[in-house]
């Protein structure tokens, strides 16, 4: 529940900041996640639940 109200205040405060600026980390994180999800996947095998790869099942 105070996940929820974490996200209202911040959705709802005023931002100081451009829409760029907003946009552009939000791409970064998006994009770091995505390229430490694959190193861990890929090099360290650490995503393998049932076997190698993606699994639809595990989604």
């Amino acid at each position: 529940m105070l996940f929820i109200i974490f996200n209202l205040v911040a959705f709802f405060v005023p931002k100081r900041i451009n829409k760029i600026e907003i946009y552009t980390t939000c791409f970064f994180a998006y994009t770091y996640g995505l390229t430490t999800d694959l190193i861990f996947d890929m090099h360290y095998d650490l995503y393998g639940y049932f076997q190698k790869g993606f699994q639809w099942k595990a989604f």
